[in-house]
């Protein structure tokens, strides 16, 4: 299943840019497009938790999974989602 970051500094280094300039949290995945939906299935279901779990809590807004084309694979555009 695919993972978020959870390392303690990383954390700590969001928070104190949050706290200088608040900001919009995007994770960027790119893969290809034979694995799209396990990765981003998986992926939200781990940012879902850590919203509840409350990792987040110094930003104003949830952070949310955006999709990028893999290069690798050669697609027009990523699939829509809904």
């Amino acid at each position: 299943m695919p993972y978020l970051p959870r390392d303690v500094t990383f954390f700590e280094v969001l928070r104190a840019m949050n706290e200088t300039r608040p900001f919009k949290l995007v994770f960027l995945l790119e893969i290809s497009k034979f694995l799209w939906g396990e990765v981003l299935w998986g992926s939200a279901e781990a940012l879902e938790l850590m919203v509840a779990e409350g990792t987040f809590d110094f930003l104003d807004s949830s952070p949310t999974i955006r999709i990028a084309r893999s290069r690798n694979y050669g697609w027009a555009r990523p699939p829509d989602f809904d």
